[in-house]
């Protein structure tokens, strides 16, 4: 089987929560696309002050 194509994008950084599109084209023309929901990325800074037990 022959699985070559292409992907709108090789790879991607996630900077912000959200649904994104990825779309992936076969060598035959046929296009294929698939949402990917990002729902963890986590911007608080954590809180390491001195003498606090976590």
């Amino acid at each position: 089987m022959n699985e070559e194509g292409s992907l709108n994008t090789t790879s991607h950084t996630f900077t912000e929560n959200g649904t994104f599109t990825f779309i992936a084209t076969d060598l035959a023309g046929n296009v294929t696309e698939l949402p990917v929901t990002i729902s963890n990325i986590d911007k608080l800074a954590p809180d390491c002050r001195p003498g606090r037990n976590v």
